[in-house]
């Protein structure tokens, strides 16, 4: 996904720029790192977004993982995106985690990273 294959300068791609850009700071903005169940929800929040850049800028596949998996040694941090991915999968479906600070700042910093390798941030 580089610049020539999602036009992120066209008017669709530019307000979608500016979308990204406004819920990820609404994500940073209203998430408490004192509180597990707050940071459980950014990371939520952060994959769903991640997952949305990816799906309009045509990447393919079925699921997020797949899409990840499409673009494998495309992005800065694979490792990490990937173990976000994987903190993201125990929050949804597992009982009982606990997400601590570090964690939470390693998994955003991935996110993050993702999305400005996509060029929506």
């Amino acid at each position: 996904i580089r610049d020539s294959e999602c036009d992120w300068s066209s008017d669709v791609c530019s307000s979608d720029l500016e979308m990204y850009q406004r819920v990820w700071r609404q994500i940073l903005r209203n998430v408490e790192t004192r509180k597990s169940e707050s940071m459980q929800m950014a990371i939520m929040k952060a994959d769903k977004l991640l997952d949305k850049a990816m799906r309009d800028c045509g990447v393919a596949g079925e699921t997020m993982g797949e899409r990840m998996k499409s673009r494998k040694g495309y992005w800065s941090d694979e490792n990490g995106l990937w173990a976000a991915h994987k903190l993201r999968n125990q929050i949804a479906h597992e009982t009982n985690v606990t997400v601590t600070a570090q964690s939470f700042r390693r998994a955003m910093a991935s996110f993050e990273q993702a999305l400005k390798d996509l060029g929506a941030l």
